[in-house]
């Protein structure tokens, strides 16, 4: 992964961020830590995909940087 993205993904930790993976979930957390494979670290998970909150067995979770297609700021949505 590129210097670049890793010193911008450095700016989300301790934020809430949402995550779009390639099983068409949508996650929400807080962003506790970060490899150089863009593996996460989150806490107070989330499943929010079509608005639903579930939070149902989620709680702090390792999140394999492979799964992931977008990272947003939860203040910043993206479009779908």
């Amino acid at each position: 992964m590129s210097d670049e993205i890793l010193t911008e993904l450095g700016k989300y930790v301790n934020k809430s961020i949402l995550i779009k993976l390639k099983n068409h979930k949508t996650i929400k957390g807080i962003l506790i830590n970060f490899d150089s494979q863009m593996n996460l670290v989150l806490d107070k998970v989330e499943d929010v995909t079509n608005g639903d909150k579930k939070t149902e067995g989620l709680d702090k979770r390792v999140l394999r940087g492979d799964n992931i297609l977008i990272i947003s700021l939860s203040s910043e949505w993206f479009v779908t």
